[in-house]
């Protein structure tokens, strides 16, 4: 991932964050979006938003004061091939970067935009962007993704290796 740009989005009412291609720490005191920049990088690339852990809605991650959320994530390729499909429809070639775009709207309505190095939309499908997701080796929503603060704590917190087990069954 080399970027994510938020507006509106929960706390931040514009930020771009340039991702280092190898490691990246986000810190910062209490409460100034570090969790946020996070939620947003999971609900882009379509992750429920229970799963984050930060809210039970789409509607809830838009800003206090605007009637929508704009979260872009670029996306460089790790292949030197372009994603091709099988299917005509779905031989794309995004050149090196794949940016995936998503509006969410107050009403909880949410689109995305899938889009070329050159921001030509390629597709609005949430199914062609699972595949490309997946084609990319990402796992949106697998649990050892990113840890919410509150199950980090948890775990922090256990203190036997059965309270262990059962955070990770949960």
């Amino acid at each position: 991932i080399r970027r994510i740009r938020l507006d509106n989005f929960m706390c931040h009412n514009k930020l771009t964050v340039d991702f280092h291609k190898y490691i990246n720490i986000i810190n910062g005191q209490n409460g100034t979006g570090k969790s946020a920049v996070l939620t947003a990088l999971t609900i882009a690339v379509g992750c429920r938003p229970k799963l984050t852990g930060r809210c039970d809605a789409l509607k809830d991650l838009v800003g206090p004061y605007a009637d929508r959320s704009i979260v872009e994530v670029v996306i460089v390729q790790c292949r030197d091939d372009p994603y091709r499909g099988s299917n005509s429809r779905e031989n794309w070639d995004f050149g090196k970067e794949v940016i995936i775009e998503r509006v969410i709207q107050k009403t909880g309505a949410s689109a995305f935009k899938i889009m070329t190095e050159d921001r030509t939309v390629v597709s609005t499908k949430k199914e062609d962007l699972m595949k490309i997701l997946q084609h990319l080796n990402y796992q949106i929503e697998n649990p050892v993704h990113v840890l919410s603060q509150k199950d980090a704590k948890t775990l922090l917190q256990s203190a036997t290796k059965t309270s262990f087990y059962d955070f990770f069954f949960k």
